[in-house]
């Protein structure tokens, strides 16, 4: 996969298919912040479309790091990334999305800014590629 990702141990994956709740699987999902990676599964082929990241925001009684829970299951996200990853699978024959997600901060001894994370990843998938991932507007 990428070497960006392999430093994290805390990590997990779930399949999304068309009609399914999101909520139903951001429910297993830690609140800690991390990055997750989209992977579409059609007609026998995997190809990396999407990668997403956690915020963190500076407060002024220090930062605060949005969780990987908290960030796919806030409503409007949630339903927003219901809407398109169920059009999509349904618009070109999908079998499913595989979402893989990996905590890259926690209180064990990681503490990498989500987007730093984000950022690498997509460096190394544009060095072998020479584009972006097909979901992925813009960095």
């Amino acid at each position: 996969m990428f070497s960006a990702i392999h430093p994290y141990s805390h990590t997990d994956h779930f399949f999304y298919r068309l009609g399914d709740s999101l909520e139903t699987h951001v429910e297993k999902l830690p609140d800690l912040p991390g990055v997750f990676i989209i992977f579409t599964l059609a007609h026998g082929r995997i190809n990396m479309v999407y990668v997403g990241a956690t915020h963190v925001e500076n407060r002024k009684k220090g930062i605060k790091a949005i969780g990987l829970k908290s960030h796919l299951n806030t409503i409007g996200i949630r339903r927003s990334y219901e809407d398109e990853w169920n059009a999509r699978i349904a618009t070109y024959d999908m079998d499913a999305l595989d979402v893989y997600w990996y905590v890259t901060m926690d209180n064990k001894g990681k503490n990498d800014l989500p987007g730093f994370v984000k950022a690498n990843v997509l460096h190394e998938f544009f060095d072998v590629h020479g584009c972006l991932p097909a979901w992925q507007e813009s960095f």
